[in-house]
């Protein structure tokens, strides 16, 4: 190959180089990858999303520091009881939910839905007893934008009278999703200062188990 040829060569390598990055920049997923754990406890400091979930730990998650809430709330009696709360987070100028945080009470459809997926062994495995009763996704295959399918997070973690879920749609490359998602479902707990006691009328749940002693 003569020089002229090798250099209109490497010239269009470095080109489609140069597209492959714009194209990385225009999806808002070119930023290098933390392989940063996130901790269980939720930080004292930092940008708290809808009130209740650190900026931090969900940057780490998606591998992406732009996006937008698209619903979010923390609700609460007048005199501070917590009646309910939830935060989704979509990619800047769309309306599809990557990543989505719940807490609601463990009851009718939704404690249906959690007992039955502690009975799945097969698509989802308990979370260790220092944890709390809960569960993961075993395999972290979903579906993804388009019907796709590929690498998501889940888990939920019963605590006193509210169910935690945190579903993480579009996770950052090469992360553990669901370890992301364990430990964003600890890190609510921490935030909303959810106690272990069951307070609610009624029976607790058939696994409700009572930490608080």
């Amino acid at each position: 190959m003569s020089r002229r040829g090798l250099a209109i060569a490497v010239g269009a390598l470095a080109w489609v180089a140069l597209v492959a990055c714009s194209e990385g920049d225009e999806e808002g997923r070119d930023d290098p990858v933390s392989s940063e754990t996130i901790p269980a406890s939720a930080p004292t400091d930092g940008e708290l999303l809808c009130d209740f979930v650190p900026r931090d730990s969900v940057v780490l998650a998606l591998g992406r520091d732009e996006f937008e809430v698209t619903r979010g709330e923390v609700l609460r009696e007048p005199k501070g009881a917590l009646q309910g709360a939830s935060c989704a987070l979509a990619p800047t100028g769309t309306d599809y939910e990557m990543l989505t945080v719940d807490v609601a009470h463990p009851m009718g459809y939704v404690g249906s839905v959690f007992e039955d997926a502690l009975a799945d062994t097969e698509r989802y495995a308990q979370l260790p007893e220092e944890i709390g009763v809960g569960v993961y996704q075993k395999d972290p295959i979903g579906r993804r934008p388009g019907g796709e399918k590929g690498p998501v997070g889940f888990a939920q973690l019963s605590r006193g009278n509210w169910l935690v879920s945190v579903y993480i749609v579009l996770p950052a490359d090469g992360r553990d999703s669901s370890a992301d998602a364990v430990a964003l479902v600890q890190q609510v707990v921490d935030t909303l200062e959810i106690s272990d006691e069951w307070t609610l009328r009624g029976a607790p749940p058939s696994w409700f188990t009572d930490n608080s002693a």
